[in-house]
């Protein structure tokens, strides 16, 4: 299990799982042959920053067992509360909708592994 650091040195505990969000890995993260650790990956479709596309690519990245959700009409700023972002797309689904979906994949993800 991959180790965690609490604030001042707190005590160690095992990685139970990792969520990304818009999010993608790379080969240095270690991931691919961690058969041990289920992972989640979203992303929205209209995500300029963290596309679809480069999720995708960087599959190979992360244990075979990952379960990957693609939330349809999802920008990347809607997985944060910080408004535009340069190069982004455009949402075609509002926040709250965004949020929903959100919570939904992370929620029905320990009944999918």
């Amino acid at each position: 299990m991959l180790p965690i650091d609490g604030q001042n040195g707190a005590a160690r505990r095992p990685l139970a799982g990792v969520v990304l969000w818009g999010a993608c890995t790379t080969e240095g993260a270690g991931l691919s042959d961690r058969d041990d650790l289920p992972v989640l990956s979203v992303a929205g479709s209209e995500d300029g920053l963290s596309d679809p596309a480069a999720t995708t690519d960087h599959r190979a990245h992360l244990p075979p067992n990952t379960v990957m959700v693609e939330v349809g009409g999802m920008n990347h700023a809607q997985f944060g509360a910080y408004g535009d972002q340069r190069g982004d797309g455009r949402a075609r689904i509002g926040d709250t909708e965004a949020r929903t979906a959100l919570a939904d994949a992370v929620t029905a993800f320990p009944e999918q592994r």
